[in-house]
């Protein structure tokens, strides 16, 4: 009976010191953390406040006015150019920027002016035209919505043809660099954190500047006052990426 009990002492003795070895072991490995225990997804916050570059094409349509012939007639035709600023976002919603703007025009128009013997077709077409402006907006989220003045440059040519029965015709032509000033409204969308698209409306005025025109043999000149319309739609690509909120 004494050897039973001095076995069942030594079997007990081993299976302790195995479980001792065997918790050392176990504490000694790393510890791994929860699946539970993962960093939150910060959604990104869409900001304005970016560089850009784009594109746009539009319609425009206005009234030019000849002082000598004290005849005025409407313009139209399309455009199509590019664009590129900077947006500022200080605070909340508000927006500010700047523009430049640069874009070829086909808008024109002719007037007749007709005499008991002499019939004069007046002609004026707008070539091209760039502007620099300055930009207020307020913003919903992706959405702008803004105003926008500034100064314009518009490059135009001016042409009378004058036909006399029994004569040959003359055809007078100059061209004319005007400046005047600019203002307008638009609504931009952002499709996704780089790419916007934008409708817009402008309202130009370039004044009224003395133009003269040469043929053979002749020299004319007058005066001439441009107005125009311009609505465009067009496309921007916004530099940078989003910004995470803190």
């Amino acid at each position: 009976m004494g050897g039973r009990k001095v076995k069942k002492f030594l079997i007990s003795t081993v299976s302790l010191a195995a479980l001792g070895s065997s918790a050392a072991m176990a504490a000694d490995l790393p510890m791994r953390a929860p699946i539970y225990a993962k960093a939150p997804v910060v959604a990104p916050v869409f900001s304005w406040q970016r560089c850009y570059i784009g594109a746009h094409a539009g319609y425009g349509w206005g009234r030019t006015d000849w002082d000598d012939f004290s005849l005025a007639w409407n313009t139209s035709g399309f455009i199509v150019g590019g664009q590129a600023g900077c947006n500022w976002q200080p605070q909340g919603n508000l927006v500010l920027g700047i523009e430049a703007e640069v874009w070829w025009s086909d808008i024109k128009g002719t007037g007749l002016f007709v005499l008991p013997n002499a019939t004069d077709t007046l002609t004026t077409r707008n070539r091209w035209d760039a502007d620099v402006a300055l930009r207020l907006g307020i913003a919903a989220d992706r959405a702008l919505f803004y105003v926008k003045g500034g100064g314009a440059y518009g490059r135009f040519n001016y042409t009378d043809t004058n036909v006399v029965p029994n004569a040959p015709t003359l055809s007078l032509s100059g061209d004319a660099d005007k400046f005047g000033w600019l203002i307008g409204a638009g609504v931009e969308y952002a499709i996704d954190y780089n790419w916007s698209v934008k409708a817009e409306y402008n309202y130009i005025d370039f004044g009224r500047k003395v133009v003269t025109m040469t043929g053979p043999g002749a020299v004319y000149t007058t005066g001439n006052l441009d107005t125009k319309h311009v609505v465009k739609i067009g496309v921007n690509y916004l530099f940078g990426g989003p910004v995470v909120a803190k």
